[in-house]
């Protein structure tokens, strides 16, 4: 048993417990346990057929401790565990679980949560003491379950359940199923009769049935299909009877409305992760529960342990959990308000006689008397018994004798007038909870975990540190078609701190279909890609990390290429080209088989798929007419011919068209006969702008060919060098990274010599001579000449550009100026005052350019004269 090795080792060495709190008992926790062991015997005298309570276990030290003290409520100083379903399913991941070793009884020994953090790995009652105890410190109100459950539960075998992830997709596509659809648009008064259909109604309806019936029964037969298999699973694992059948020992945790937002009780099985509403559980009976306020022992017979074998109601549904009913929960400490203790002071003052006889025939006896308990009444509760001084520990020599003097007398008067004092839970003796950044990122022992569903297994990675993947995957949902899991149908991959920005990957083994999802950043301003071998690729992007405002891309092989933009300034919305397939390749000559091979043919010289059409659509501008305002162009390349669509008119079901042809002839299509006519000069220019929209449109196109290529090679290459970024914005990192930065002294940093790329190599230890000098200075100052002349050539030339383009600028105002408007000239003297600030600025660099350019030089000559690699020049001079 691991178990037992552990606290073995624990036992043995004092080092490994961090406080002396795990070897020693402290007087208060001495004395709650010995007024829990009172409690203990009076339970089992009451109760004989129970199961006995589990109240002060030993923990890994061997030391008895009090079952309430082992929960210490922490919080973590990890953001993901402050919500009860992250943390739930990180102690469900971090710990590897571990049946009981007698599985109808209960463990030999409780360690504190702490250690079982360390060893990340427990039974179930370990798992429960662990997420109570981060449950509690997070503000919930969580208590530990201890009861029966069946085989599979106290396994946390989950071969017949489905994948928590795929119930929660199922209730949400039930969900938007039952989302109360919009009330239809009313119709308008004024409105276009749709063309009647000219069919029978009656083969209609007969077809709408027999395509009903055709489904149904095909939907029916794979249902039974499934149903068969699950039931055959199912009887294979049950066929075997459980020889502990609704005995077996198990622990949960129930989390109870009323904080943190809580609406409803719920349980939650702490080695799956999985939550249960409570009338919907697995659970087989409750004994008691308890956390680090208090211990409650279930007095509802109905509840305490049910019958599996016999059919009844699922879960536990007429348990109550109302912790303040002493008839349906019986509680270890008395916690009480402090008005009801001041209630109960004022109305035992006028009994103070009768307690002073009570005594005396206590002191005569030495056993505390009992309350009359009436002839109905059935066995005596432990409440009640707790009211008596002899099980609250109270010694009963403080009276001898009813004659013994006044001042004995009046003591003991005044010490039963004195209000009870309650009992006080000791604080915990387990040290906050804390788990180290590296373990806490492992996320599972070892890094990796396997867990098995129903036609499903989903597995679990380290996000950082030794144990975390090569390519960033932090978990994998593999989905089967058969029980058997041989059969795969989908793969889905999580990823993290991918430089490529790649977060999830699905795989859809049946369809070839891959998608794969990108967090912003990524190249191209990629957001979705989802590919169907040899069919189509669709690409979303992120509008905002592209300039020309693209959303989608789908690429239909060989078929047609279609864009959608938004937001752009030339209002194009949509573009799309329609290709024809590429002409045979001629054969080849008979004697190229055998010839040699020259050189492989460059991607450049591929031939580009022919075009037929290409379609731009464009969004209406408010700012122009509606009926003059294009709507549509369409090219037909093979037609030659382009085709114009205008949006529609206010009131109009119909809209103006235009078709141009390249033998000259037009054809117009006016809505308005009331419109004028366009002129031809008008038809003319129009026609010479579209042949140029249409030639810019074929480059776009062929531009975003290159670039679709561009994509898949990049993906291409990331997945080949897949490489992954350190998270900045993690403290811990960062101070580790900058005490490492530090570590390393200025020994290591290596000024640069700027004289060795002129030095000639040389043999041994030999100086240099002084030919060698005059060429090495010679050589440097020539490289520095250079240098500085290259950089007055480029600012000359940015300047002699912006004089030439002020000057043409200059032209075509003068020669258009009587046509201009008062815009345009505004804009030609704003772009003219542009153009001669940036020859000012170049004017004055250039000139500090010269004036810094000889000092250099000088500054250079004097180095080397000074330099003691060239004394040699000196002492020849």
């Amino acid at each position: 048993n691991a178990k037992k090795m552990r606290i073995k080792h624990a036992t043995e060495n004092v080092r490994v417990t961090p406080t002396a709190g795990f070897r020693t008992v402290s007087p208060k926790e001495q004395l709650m346990l010995d007024y829990v062991e009172k409690f203990r015997l009076q339970f089992v005298e009451l109760y004989p057929t129970r199961r006995p309570l589990l109240l002060f276990p030993p923990n890994e030290c061997a030391v008895n401790k009090f079952v309430c003290t082992t929960v210490r409520p922490s919080q973590l100083p990890f953001t993901d565990l402050y919500d009860h379903p992250s943390c739930i399913r990180f102690v469900a991941d971090f710990l590897k679980y571990e049946v009981l070793e007698n599985p109808i009884e209960y463990p030999e020994n409780l360690p504190s949560p702490y250690s079982v953090l360390t060893w990340q790995a427990g039974d179930c009652f370990d798992f429960s003491s662990v997420l109570v105890s981060l449950l509690t410190g997070v503000g919930y109100d969580a208590y530990c379950v201890m009861g029966y459950a069946p085989k599979a539960v106290t396994f946390s075998d989950q071969e017949l359940l489905t994948c928590p992830i795929l119930e929660r997709e199922a209730a949400l596509r039930l969900a938007e199923a039952n989302r109360p659809k919009p009330k239809p648009e009313v119709a308008t008064k004024y409105r276009v009769k749709e063309a009647l259909a000219l069919e029978s109604n009656f083969d209609r309806e007969m077809y709408d049935k027999e395509m009903a019936r055709i489904m149904e029964e095909q939907r029916q037969m794979e249902q039974d299909r499934i149903a068969a298999e699950e039931e055959e699973a199912r009887a294979e694992v049950q066929s075997d009877p459980d020889e502990f059948l609704g005995r077996r020992v198990h622990c949960w945790v129930l989390v109870m409305a009323g904080q943190r937002e809580i609406p409803e009780n719920f349980f939650v099985e702490p080695s799956t992760g999985r939550c249960y509403p409570c009338g919907e559980s697995p659970y087989e009976g409750v004994e008691f529960i308890w956390n680090h306020t208090n211990f409650w022992v279930n007095m509802q017979e109905s509840t305490v342990k049910m019958d599996p074998s016999k059919p009844g109601k699922i879960g536990l549904p007429d348990i109550s959990w109302d912790l303040k009913n002493t008839d349906k929960w019986e509680y270890v400490l008395e916690t009480q308000d402090p008005l009801e203790s001041l209630n109960r002071v004022e109305e035992e003052v006028p009994a103070a006689a009768p307690v002073a006889l009570a005594t005396a025939d206590e002191n005569a006896e030495g056993v505390a008397p009992m309350a009359p308990v009436p002839a109905a009444a059935g066995p005596e509760r432990p409440t009640e018994r707790r009211n008596s001084r002899a099980f609250r520990g109270q010694s009963s020599t403080k009276l001898q004798v009813m004659d013994a003097p006044s001042v004995h007398d009046e003591q003991e008067e005044a010490e039963e007038r004195a209000p009870e004092q309650t009992l006080d839970m000791p604080p915990s003796w387990v040290p906050k909870l804390k788990i180290p950044r590296e373990i806490f990122d492992m996320r599972c022992p070892k890094g990796e975990k396997l867990t098995e569903y129903c036609k499903c297994t989903y597995e679990v990675y380290a996000m950082f540190g030794e144990c975390a993947r090569w390519d960033g995957k932090v978990s994998k949902l593999t989905i089967f078609l058969d029980l058997e899991r041989t059969k795969v149908q989908e793969v889905r991959e999580v990823f993290a701190r991918r430089k490529d920005r790649l977060r999830e990957r699905h795989i859809f083994h049946l369809d070839d279909k891959t998608q794969e999802y990108f967090d912003p950043g990524s190249s191209f301003g990629l957001k979705e890609i989802t590919t169907v071998k040899k069919k189509e690729r669709l690409m979303h992007f992120y509008k905002s990390a592209r300039l020309d405002g693209l959303v989608t891309r789908k690429e239909e092989f060989g078929l047609k290429l279609t864009e959608h933009f938004e937001e752009r300034d030339d209002r194009l919305v949509y573009r799309s080209a329609t290709y024809d397939p590429l002409p045979p390749r001629p054969p080849s000559p008979p004697g190229a088989a055998g010839a040699k091979r020259v050189g492989r043919k460059k991607k450049s010289d591929e031939p580009q798929q022919p075009m037929r059409k290409m379609t731009e659509k464009f969004s209406l501008d408010p700012a122009v007419d509606s009926e003059q305002c294009v709507r549509k162009r369409t090219y037909f390349v093979v037609g030659d011919q382009i085709r114009l669509d205008y949006h529609y008119g206010k009131n109009r079901i119909t809209a103006n068209s235009r078709i141009y042809s390249k033998d000259g002839v037009s054809q117009i299509t006016q809505i308005n006969p009331l419109e004028e006519k366009p002129k031809d000069q008008v038809l003319l220019e129009e026609w010479q702008s579209l042949v140029l929209a249409e030639k810019e449109c074929t480059q776009n196109i062929r531009d975003v060919e290159k670039e679709c290529k561009s994509i898949v090679h990049q993906r291409n290459k990331d997945e080949q060098n897949i490489a992954q970024i350190t998270p900045y914005y993690d403290v811990v990192r960062v101070k580790h990274d900058e005490s490492d930065e530090e570590g390393t002294g200025e020994d290591d940093k290596v000024e640069h010599d700027y004289l060795s790329p002129f030095l000639p190599a040389t043999v041994g230890g030999r100086q240099l001579t002084k030919d060698d000098a005059l060429k090495v200075r010679e050589n440097c100052l020539k490289a520095l000449k250079d240098r500085l002349i290259e950089r007055a050539n480029i600012i000359q030339a940015r300047h002699d550009e912006e004089t030439a383009a002020l000057a043409k600028r200059q032209t075509n105002f003068q020669r258009d100026r009587d046509n201009m408007g008062r815009p345009e000239e505004e804009e030609y003297e704003q772009a003219c005052e542009e153009s001669m600030f940036r020859i000012h600025i170049l004017e004055q660099r250039l000139k500090r350019h010269e004036e810094q350019a000889l000092q250099k030089y000088y500054d250079l000559d004097a180095k080397l004269r000074s330099d003691p690699r060239l004394n040699m020049l000196m002492s020849a001079g």
